[in-house]
């Protein structure tokens, strides 16, 4: 991964590059952005300029032996620790799942853990670091390195670590062996021990503009249609992946046809249909459904930011603005406070294991009393 490669970031980039040039290389840094806006991108891309053999001023060749095997996700003395979920037994550490892992990276670098846990059927069961994975990059760290020169530990979403499993890299990360690199990725910041973050140096990484996500989408999908492409923007809201994700997975589509007929259901409380929802949305997984509430929220924010502004300031394409125009009249300054609570707490009952047909069901039930509410009264 080349710099030029790492959607917009110029700041970090810039920041990155002048640590190597300079000789300040920290042994610990913790990549913090939101999903989509490239921390990933941007560490193994840091990760290739350190270790290039023909870098120039602000960027790695691409071609020498380290880019490439870099570039595949190949290099001997880049390591990867991610959450995972044990799905046999004897599977304890990572590297059990490493090769799946890499697949998705190399399909899209801006995946997100949403995107993990279906690219490995995980939907409903909890990902995590083990104690057995902490003993594992304790030991890597000590490896003699191949190339002679630095060697990485790259952590995607240390936030999902117990304390336990925290506790025992604690004294790696404060003090690994020579030439040695953490960089952990997190889009979590605040889910950390506060022990973790002391010991690193923070890379922040913000959300990526439109016009970064625009030029992406133009450049790196071949989307022709400038209607398509300001969609796509809108839809993202800073998140390449969710523009990606679009483009290749389609899952938006998914999402918005669903909340469309939930709408109608609920309005109308056609309670049969409510129950058989519920019943669908919880065969699909829990990962499925928090993806559907927060899609839910997204719609019913951007409805009363529409009503607003006439849609000026709206991020919808064209077949959610014509059917925002339509249902405004029933999201609006009366009862989107209350909407959005209610789509919140569902969003963490399930995130907390709650049953998921008892929380639509009961959910569907009061979005009717809201979406009812006589207009006067608002």
């Amino acid at each position: 991964m080349q710099f030029r490669k790492v959607i917009g970031q110029e700041e970090a980039k810039k920041g990155l590059i002048q640590t190597v040039k300079d000789g300040r290389i920290s042994h610990a840094q913790l990549f913090f952005g939101p999903a989509g806006a490239g921390a990933l991108p941007l560490a193994l891309a840091y990760a290739q300029y350190i270790t290039c053999e023909h870098r120039t001023e602000d960027d790695s060749c691409g071609t020498c032996s380290s880019c490439k095997q870099i570039s595949a996700l190949q290099y001997p003395d880049l390591h990867f620790s991610f959450p995972y979920i044990k799905h046999r037994v004897g599977e304890v550490t990572a590297d059990d799942h490493v090769g799946n892992w890499k697949k998705m990276i190399q399909e899209s670098p801006y995946a997100d853990v949403q995107q993990w846990r279906y690219f490995v059927n995980a939907e409903n069961k909890q990902l995590t670091f083990t104690v057995d994975e902490a003993a594992n990059i304790n030991k890597k760290i000590w490896l003699k390195s191949f190339t002679g020169g630095y060697k990485f530990i790259v952590i995607w979403l240390p936030e999902f670590m117990t304390l336990a499993v925290s506790n025992k890299l604690l004294k790696s990360i404060e003090e690994p062996p020579e030439k040695t690199i953490f960089l952990m990725v997190t889009e979590n910041q605040e889910a950390l021990l506060a022990t973790i973050t002391s010991r690193t140096q923070l890379v922040k990484v913000p959300r990526l503009s439109d016009d970064d996500v625009r030029s992406a989408v133009v450049l790196r999908d071949g989307v022709i249609s400038n209607e398509k492409v300001e969609q796509l923007v809108q839809m993202a809201d800073g998140n390449y992946f969710k523009a990606w994700q679009k483009l290749h997975l389609d899952q938006e589509d998914l999402h918005f046809n669903q909340f469309v007929a939930w709408m109608r259901m609920c309005y109308k409380k056609d309670v049969a249909e409510m129950v058989k929802f519920a019943n669908e949305m919880h065969a699909s997984g829990r990962e499925n459904m928090k993806e559907f509430l927060d899609f839910a929220t997204f719609m019913a924010r951007q409805c009363i930011v529409g009503n607003y502004t006439d849609g000026k300031l709206s991020r919808f394409g064209p077949r959610e603005a014509d059917f925002a125009q339509k249902f405004a009249p029933f999201i609006n300054s009366g009862n989107i406070a209350e909407i959005a609570e209610e789509l919140q707490e569902a969003y963490y009952d399930i995130s907390g294991n709650v049953y998921g047909k008892t929380v639509l069901l009961d959910l569907s039930l009061k979005m009717h009393g809201l979406l009812r509410r006589p207009v006067e009264s608002l």
